[in-house]
């Protein structure tokens, strides 16, 4: 049986506030990865967690670990998009993962993007604290 992407996120956003938040996203990861097109799922899990930038997602958490399951697979040009959308620290968090893990061109793809973040006055002192931390760090 597919898994519906909607319900999954729906099942998400009735346990966001809640206690199970986290067990809740262990269950619903594991039936997107039985799901065959499960890769469509990436960007619509970094746009809960733009909706819900607060939130604690884990530390990464499995939504993380499920979406950075499809690096080199259109997981990066999703969390770009997110990141141009609205970031949020937890998707901050996951760009300097991807900076730790690259170089050459991609590498200096992702420093545009974290120089851009820093460079936007729409966003929080707090996120923007966060992105200088991680671009001294690089």
């Amino acid at each position: 049986m597919a898994t519906d992407i909607g319900r999954v996120l729906e099942k998400l956003r009735e346990a966001i506030y809640t206690e199970r938040f986290i067990a809740v996203c262990e269950r619903v990861t594991d039936d997107l990865k039985a799901a065959p097109a499960a890769i469509a799922a990436v960007g619509p899990i970094l746009k809960l967690m733009e909706e819900y930038g607060t939130i604690d997602f884990g530390a990464p958490g499995p939504l993380v670990h499920f979406v950075e399951g499809y690096c080199k697979h259109g997981y990066e040009e999703e969390l770009l998009a997110s990141l141009a959308r609205r970031p949020t620290p937890h998707t901050l968090w996951m760009l300097n993962r991807l900076l730790n893990g690259s170089e050459g061109e991609a590498r200096k793809k992702y420093l545009e993007v974290l120089d851009e973040i820093l460079s936007r006055a729409d966003l929080s002192t707090a996120l923007l604290a966060t992105a200088g931390k991680f671009r001294k760090l690089h």
